[in-house]
């Protein structure tokens, strides 16, 4: 029998395939098109988004760059799975190639039924023109059964360059999808070094004009640290931080940075930049810009950013997209740490040995050894950032303890001084002397008054050294007590792996069943998204009861910090079927207070109400937290329909004494010092207006011009 030779050949199901998987969203796929503008030398590059508000629309790239030989298009723009760039081989204007496989420039021409390509050649007075038509692939089986032809012209335009026309687009284009293609078209050159790669995509419509406005605004200037750190081609690093006048406040040594590893970092050379800003009005003070401006700025570009040779790589630095948990240090010691909405950052990458590779869908880096090590880099450049600012803030605390108490012990002395003087003069006990004028008498009096205020000043700045440390640490507690009642919601794996791959799934399976869909798994898929935004207000909460800003004693309005309160705790009582009541007073209920103070004292409550509803067999769940002024006390009521307290009430106020299974037993004990440092006074009753536990605080209630 005669030899039948054969090949393996591909479906027109894997195009398909793989266009839907890997469209994680426009702003992907379209950049893939503007980082082959990239590699092909341009300086510019345009894209343009027209009738996107319903499908049908279309999606324009237009750059300068080299242009396309017919050999070009067909064995290299048209093959999908290899790349005829040399990524260690630079081109004409010096930048290491960004393309890789042209399965992300797929997904970008997936997006419509059909796709125009115009090329102008550089040095060739012509113009090639290819169609793609993607419904053809509808009546074939084999994507090699579809041919395409590649047709010459004179030139219709008098320049060099490329132009992709993506028609007939499959779905609408959301003003949220275009905003976000627009902060990546920003990004992707850098906006922390102008002019740097010269290299300007841009967006063209209206409504994105603002977002080039910001980043050109370039903020760094008023940030208050600037951590810059190194790792050179033997893998040693160093790192320096300067204020914002430019002064060096600590350097770093390798060993230093890796707390006294002498191994080398096994990750290509990298240069980090990472800016951190104190946003909070008592710090900014007058600046070139205003403390709203930077937040917003912050808003939009903030994040750790990481740039490839040459271009940014998603998702590093997107939007809750915190990968090198940045937010997970502040929350277990939040003192001296940045947060994602208070720095911006920047990993600057040269690697032409391809220790690091994207992965197939663009969505980021492969995690292997190298990725792992410069994730290293970074995290632990700044964890030495925040040692030395922790060991300055330590030694500014025990500065300011040792200046109170030298100052009360000096003015203690003249105070005891001035007390013997003017008692001798007042009754003329100088022996053999006669009596001291009565206007001696009284420059003493004025000197002993003027010692005892001093004294008084002395003595209160102490007592605010320490309150300050008292209060940090009771924050702390109370973090970690909500941390702690919540920890089971984040366990299931990484926030980010879920993230990204439910709606990949969600999509196929949508695809598999069809008409299906929905009733067999609609259902499930819709509390498995709810369980993902569950795991990240876990963080969000903790991060928002560990401001500092909160911290400061002022005249605050009890209602408005109950209601904001009760906002953070919203979705996790959503999720123990928890419904929260709010009943407050109708004109302000001001006291004399931090924030964080009062926060600590409602959200332990509220924290105490759902652990006590695991042991409660009620269905309707309710909390109610009541604020009222009754003439010079401003009262909060926290109640609950829970199952009550049992025990001996004098005792759930001690530290470690728990009536819920699992608890810390410092949450009431919390409640009480809190309330016994602010003057008040805080009760409980076991079975209260609603059948369950019920607390009264009531504290010394302030007017608006006290």
């Amino acid at each position: 029998m005669p030899e039948q030779r054969s090949h393996i050949r591909f479906a027109v199901d894997v195009l398909r395939r793989l266009g839907e998987e890997l469209n994680t969203g426009i702003d992907q796929g379209v950049i893939e098109l503007v980082k082959n503008a990239y590699d092909a030398d341009a300086t510019w590059c345009r894209v343009e988004l027209h009738d996107i508000d319903a499908p049908g629309g279309s999606i324009v790239v237009t750059d300068n760059g080299n242009g396309m030989l017919p050999q070009d298009i067909t064995n290299g723009w048209l093959v999908l799975g290899r790349s005829n760039k040399n990524p260690t081989e630079r081109t004409r204007l010096g930048r290491l190639p960004a393309g890789s496989k042209g399965l992300g420039r797929l997904a970008a021409l997936r997006l419509g039924e059909h796709v125009s390509l115009r090329t102008w050649p550089k040095g060739h007075s012509v113009q090639y023109n290819l169609e793609i038509d993607w419904k053809a692939f509808d009546s074939v089986d084999l994507v090699e059964q579809v041919s395409l032809s590649v047709h010459s012209q004179p030139p219709t335009l008098d320049t060099h360059g490329t132009r992709i026309v993506v028609s007939k687009l499959n779905t609408r284009v959301s003003r949220q999808q275009a905003r976000r293609l627009a902060r990546s078209l920003v990004l992707l050159s850098s906006p922390f070094d102008e002019d740097e790669g010269g290299f300007h995509p841009t967006l063209e419509g209206e409504g994105y004009a603002d977002l080039v406005r910001m980043v050109g605004n370039r903020y760094f200037g008023e940030a208050d640290f600037h951590l810059r750190a190194f790792v050179d081609s033997a893998g040693i690093a160093s790192a320096i931080v300067t204020d914002r006048q430019g002064e060096t406040l600590y350097e770093g040594e390798h060993s230093e940075i890796r707390k006294g590893n002498a191994n080398p970092f096994l990750c290509p050379t990298t240069d980090f930049d990472f800016w951190v800003f104190l946003l909070d009005s008592e710090n900014w003070g007058i600046r070139s810009a205003t403390l709203n401006e930077a937040k917003e700025w912050l808003g939009h570009f903030g994040g750790t950013h990481l740039y490839f040779n040459g271009l940014r790589v998603a998702p590093y630095g997107e939007p809750g997209d915190d990968w090198l948990g940045i937010n997970a240090s502040r929350a277990r010691n939040p003192e001296e740490r940045p947060s994602t909405n208070t720095s911006i950052g920047r990993l600057k990458i040269a690697d032409i040995d391809q220790k690091l590779k994207q992965k197939t869908d663009r969505s980021g880096l492969i995690e292997n050894d190298s990725f792992e090590q410069l994730r290293a880099f970074a995290f632990e450049s700044l964890e030495w950032m925040a040692r030395q600012r922790l060991a300055t803030a330590q030694r500014r605390r025990k500065a300011a303890k040792e200046t109170a108490s030298r100052q009360l012990q000096g003015t203690r002395q003249r105070v005891t001084e001035a007390v013997s003087t003017i008692a001798t003069l007042a009754t003329g006990g100088i022996p053999n002397q006669r009596r001291v004028p009565q206007a001696d008498v009284s420059l003493f009096q004025a000197e002993l008054e003027s010692s005892i205020e001093e004294l008084q000043d002395h003595t209160e700045q102490q007592i605010e050294v320490l309150r300050k440390e008292v209060q940090l640490y009771r924050t702390l507690a109370t973090a970690g007590i909500v941390a702690s009642t919540f920890s089971h919601e984040a366990a299931g794996g990484p926030l980010k792996l879920l993230t990204i791959t439910l709606p990949i799934v969600e999509r196929r399976a949508a695809t598999m069943l069809g008409s299906d869909y929905e009733a067999k798994l609609g259902e499930s898929f819709q509390e498995m998204r709810k369980a993902v935004r569950d795991l990240g207000v876990l963080g969000s909460l903790t991060l928002g009861l560990l401001r500092s800003d909160k911290r400061r004693t002022r005249v605050v309005d009890l209602r408005t910090v109950a209601e904001a309160t009760a906002r953070m705790f919203t979705d996790i009582m959503n999720r123990h079927d928890v419904v929260i009541a709010l009943r407050m007073s109708n004109e302000k209920v001001l006291v004399k207070s931090s924030i964080a103070a009062l926060e600590a004292i409602i959200s332990n409550f509220l924290t105490n109400a759902v652990k006590a509803f695991e042991h409660s067999e009620n269905p309707e769940r309710l909390v109610q937290v009541e604020v009222l002024r009754k003439g010079a006390v401003a009262s909060l009521i926290v109640s609950d329909n829970g199952p009550g307290i049992e025990g001996a009430l004098d005792e759930i106020w001690l530290p470690g004494v728990s009536t819920n299974r699992g608890g810390t037993g410092l949450g009431l004990a919390i409640v009480s010092d809190v309330v016994s440092d602010l003057g008040g006074t805080v009760t409980a009753e076991p079975h209260g207006s609603l059948g369950g536990a019920e607390f009264h605080v009531n504290l010394a209630a302030v007017n608006s011009n006290d």
